[in-house]
């Protein structure tokens, strides 16, 4: 993955990362699968990745609205459980000591679909407000730069009226949408896959790894 550069453009204007929320920041793997296995019997050898998780209860007797309900579980009231991504922290103290203007951008309904009815957004807020991400002794990013959007339309137009130079993205899908902006740069992140090249794409399985571009922010 090659460093992150300063937009010739606007040398003097600081780099503006967006970062996806749910599989980028809140890392929830072993989160859906724990309660998973105990609330819908999952077998414990199932693969702890959402997708495998996901593929299995769509498959059994629970269906769609398995899936539905442990979405509700996780993303709601059981969102403490989730950790931050591994070596994170490093790398948003870095981009707060380059000065950079960060943005979470997410894709995310108000209220949960299965009932009883969870107010997710308030579920993510409460999350960030434990880990620090609005703390002036934390991360010190504003709430106003917290944006969760309907669709995944309305995410891209977020990702551009905010002016991004980078996002960050667990979903391919999301990078690779025709209707995302050829000016922003993309960044893959796999935490369990398989890292292979990907034309227009820079991935990465380790924020850890990133800590270190930041200085060529300054």
């Amino acid at each position: 993955m090659s460093v992150l550069r300063r937009p010739s453009h606007s040398r003097r204007a600081p780099i503006r990362v967006g970062l996806d929320l749910d599989g980028t920041i809140i890392a929830y793997d072993d989160v859906f699968h724990r309660h998973a296995v105990a609330a819908f019997d999952l077998p414990p050898e199932v693969s702890a990745r959402k997708n495998a998780i996901r593929a299995w209860l769509r498959a059994s007797e629970h269906g769609e609205q398995g899936w539905i309900e442990l979405q509700r579980m996780v993303y709601g009231p059981k969102i403490g459980d989730a950790s931050i991504a591994p070596g994170l922290p490093a790398f948003l103290s870095a981009l707060r000591s380059a000065g950079t203007q960060l943005s979470i951008i997410s894709h995310k309904s108000r209220y949960s679909a299965a009932l009883p009815r969870v107010d997710l957004h308030e579920a993510a807020y409460g999350w960030l407000e434990r880990q620090g991400f609005f703390d002036a002794n934390g991360f010190a990013i504003a709430r106003s730069r917290v944006f969760f959007e309907s669709s995944r339309a309305e995410k891209i137009r977020r990702i551009e009226s905010e002016g991004c130079d980078v996002f960050v993205d667990d979903l391919e899908e999301v990078l690779r949408d025709p209707s995302f902006p050829s000016s922003v740069e993309r960044w893959l992140y796999e935490p369990r896959g398989e890292l292979k090249p990907r034309d227009g794409l820079r991935c990465f399985s380790e924020w850890g790894t990133l800590a270190d571009r930041i200085e060529t922010l300054r």
